[in-house]
This record gives structure tokens, sequence and C-alpha cells, in this order.
């Protein structure tokens, strides 16, 4: 694997993980003092800047990582051409907001409140700009300031949480202050760095043109990316209710461990395979198979032991607090989707290196109609574990689909046998594990998953040889 990479990806990794799990401390801290209806609207909260971040960059962040080269004498002219129109959309949709927010304000985030739906739509403006220049950090090859960036918005955040909400006990609106006080201090710290790359002068229609026809079908591929991981909490909301919304979320917010993992891959792996000199097809398909092998087994352990290990109480407090233990048991569903993810991102070099955006948006809105619509059908059916099961087929659907795709346009050299057998093993598992085991017999379970995967020759040698290469740093 490239030193490059190998060197990018475990730092990238290591803190996209390390910042996510000290913002995994908010779960204990919000499901132990808040009740299903308050984590719901807090939920709500989170989803709505979700989608909209991805919506008003306009796919032009995308745009951002293609075009933008470190030491190119072009750059200021892409980062102007990317960066002001996506200022000019979030102007427009926060004024919009602003003389509706009477109207919107209970839809969009579960509570008639319409100076908390302000302060969210601050939230959003400010954390649509500070990504941004978290783009160029990525091309730039600083991972540790692009990390360093993230662990001070989390710090922060957590600082004011314990401040507004542990101590003055002010509840939803503390959550709400403490996301814009540190999203406003991340977008001052990224202030600069943009206001030098930035010149009116360098407007060029031709070049808005060119970054617009690569990243405006990545607007819709993140609406439909977007919808599928979480629309389901405005479904649950509309079929149950907003309590339903706070237990599911507790049990789904311990399933995106695994998210972590491959969202921290994928910070190194996009610029990467974007990379001329990188875009060998045999090298592509040798990372795939590996990391889809080690994003298996830890999928596997996390399935096993998260469950029990979230109920184990530390001086009277619970991971997840007992009013929402019952929305773990959605955990292996929510874990193996987002397995499934992993997969479709390590697939995506096809779609990209031949520069057709336009199948991600359509496989991606294929999958995000088929979440709604399972959504719909299951909910009413399963409650709350309908809404995961959904998730699992959508994921596994859109990898499928990107997997039929690439054969065609860009066909990469997988191990078929080995992905067969770790799939297999994981719906088995997911069996197993339904019936809710005891901690000895998880542990009994994995070991043996593992050693039949050694048995079968799916886990070998040069497996632990090259996992071993790859969190080596470049000497």
């Amino acid at each position: 694997m490239s030193n490059i990479l190998r060197k990018e990806a475990l730092i990238y990794g290591v803190g996209h993980v390390l910042t996510r799990l000290i913002s995994f401390f908010l779960l204990p801290l919000f499901t132990n003092i808040f009740s299903n209806e308050e984590y719901g609207v807090i939920t709500l909260i989170y989803v709505f800047i979700g989608f909209f971040t991805v919506v008003i960059h306009l796919g032009l962040d995308a745009s951002l990582l293609k075009y933008y080269k470190n030491g190119d004498d072009d750059k200021k002219l892409y980062v102007t051409n990317t960066y002001i129109p996506v200022l000019i959309t979030n102007i427009i949709f926060f004024v919009f907001c602003f003389l509706l927010n009477d109207y919107l304000a209970y839809p969009l985030i579960g509570i008639n409140d319409s100076f908390i739906f302000l302060m969210v739509m601050l939230i959003l403006f400010f954390d649509v700009l500070w990504a941004m220049p978290m783009v160029m950090l990525r091309i730039d090859n600083k991972p540790v300031k692009f990390i360093s960036y993230n662990l001070i918005n989390v710090l922060s955040n957590l600082f004011c949480i314990y401040i507004f909400v542990t101590i003055y006990k002010m509840g939803v609106w503390g959550v709400v202050l403490s996301g814009l006080a540190s999203s406003g201090l991340l977008f001052i710290i990224t202030l600069f760095p943009i206001i030098k790359n930035l010149s009116l002068k360098l407007i060029d229609k031709n070049i808005f043109k060119k970054v617009v026809r690569f990243g405006s079908p990545l607007v819709f591929a993140g609406i439909f990316s977007m919808t599928l991981e979480l629309s389901d909490r405005y479904i649950i909301k509309a079929i149950l209710d907003t309590d339903s919304v706070g237990l599911y979320n507790a049990g789904y917010k311990l399933g995106m461990l695994m998210l972590l993992l491959v969202m921290g891959f994928n910070m190194a792996w996009q610029p990467f395979f974007l990379n001329k000199d990188n875009q060998d097809k045999q090298l592509i398909g040798s990372i795939s198979n590996s990391m889809f092998l080690f994003f298996s087994l830890v999928c596997y352990f996390i399935i096993c032991f998260a469950q029990p290990l979230a109920s184990i109480k530390v001086f009277g407090f619970s991971f997840v607090g007992e009013e929402f233990t019952g929305g773990l048991s959605i955990l292996p569903w929510v874990c193996a989707g987002y397995l499934f993810h992993g997969a479709y991102i390590l697939q995506l070099p096809g779609p990209y290196i031949t520069n057709n955006t336009m199948a991600i948006a359509k496989i991606r809105g294929v999958g995000a109609l088929t979440n709604v619509a399972l959504n719909f059908i299951l909910i009413p059916v399963l409650g709350i574990h309908g809404a995961a099961i959904a998730t699992f087929i959508s994921f596994a659907l859109i990898s499928g689909l990107l997997f039929t795709y690439n054969k065609k346009v860009y066909p990469i050299q997988y191990n078929m046998y080995s992905v067969g057998c770790l799939i297999g093993a994981l719906i088995a598992l997911i069996g197993i594990i339904g019936y809710n085991p005891d901690f000895i017999m998880r542990l009994v379970i994995f070991v043996s998953l593992i050693l039949l995967l050694f048995i079968l020759r799916v886990i070998k040698k040069d497996n632990f040889i090259l996992m071993r290469s790859f969190i080596k740093r470049k000497r």
C-alpha cells in the first residue's frame, strides 16, 4: 500500500475516530439527563444541520477537492469560484428561513421555538463555510492541522455543553448554544486561509461552469445520501413519536462506530485515488480487498460487544441511560449497514476517475427511494427495528449497484470468495446476536467466527502483514 495513503489514512483515521469518540461522550450525558422526547428534538436538530450542510454546498466542495491542487497557480481561481457561490447560497437560505422561522421550526426540528430555530440556522451557516477550508487542508496534505481543527470544534462544544447543560441546566437551549459557540469559533479560525485565497477579480463563468458540471450531480448524490441516512428519524417521528426518535438514535449512535472507521479511511482515500499517479486498478483492488476484510472484522467486534459494554454501569451511570437501552437492539443492523457503506466507499474510484458523477447520484437516488419506501412499510410493523433493517438493506443495495456499474466502466479485480464468506458470516452473526446472548457467549461466538475465517482461508498471514504495514508511518 502506498506510503502516503498509509500515513495519512492512519492520521485521518485515528484523528477522526478520536474526535468522534470524544463527541460520543455526549451520548451517556444526553441519555442520562434528557427524556426520550428531549433527546428526540436534539436528534432532529443534528439531522437538519447535517442534511442542509450537504445541500447548500451544491457539490462544490467535491469540485474543489478534484480541481484544487497544492502548489497550483490556479488554486485561488478554483477556491474563488467554489466558495463564493456557496457563500451566496448560504446567505439566501439563511434569509429564507429567517423570514419563515415561525412556520418551519416545528416541522424541521420538532420544537415550536423560533429562537432556537434561528440559532440552529446560525450553526448551519457557520458549518457550511468552515467546511470549505477543511477541504483545502485535505488536498494540501495537512492531516494533523485538519484533525486539530476538528478537535478544537469538538472540545469547545463539549466544554460549552458542560457549562450550559450540566452546570446551568439550560436543557435543549444549552445544547444549541454550545453548538453555535463551537461552530462560530471554527469559522473564525478557518476564515483567514479562505480570505487570502479569494479574489473577486478571478470569478470566471467558464470555471464556474466546469466546477458545477462536476459537482452538481453530487448535490443530488448528497441529498440522496442524507435521505438514506437521516430520513428515518423524520419518518419515525411521523409514524410513531418524538420519544421513539430519541430511543432509535441512541442505538443508531453506537452502530455508527462503524461509520467512524470508514469515514476516517475515506479522508485519505479520496485524495489518494484522485491523484493520477495512484490510478492503477491492481493497486486500488488490492487496497479495497484488504480494507473490506479489516472493516468486516471491526464490524463483527462492534456487533458482538458494543451492546453489553454500553449497559455496564460506572458510578451508577451507564454509557446509555436505562430509559434508552431498548434502542440498543437495532445496533447490529445499523453497524452492518455501515459496513456496506464502507464497501460502497471503496468502489468510488470508478465513477470519480471516469468523471461520471451522475452515476453516483443515480445509485444513491435508488438507495434513498428504497430506504424511504422500506421505512414506511417496515416501521408500522416492526417499529424502530424496521427503520434499522431498512438502513441495512439500502446500504447493501447501493453497494451492489455500484459494483455492477463498475464492472462495465471500470472493472477491478475483487476477491469475491472472501467477500462472499465475510457477508455470509455477517448475516449469520446478526441472526445469532438477535437472541441477545450473554457476554461470555458473545466472546465464544466472536472467537469461533475468527477461527472459521482462518479455516476458510479468508484471513491469511499476508493480511496481517499488509495491515501491519498499513499502520506503519512513512520512513
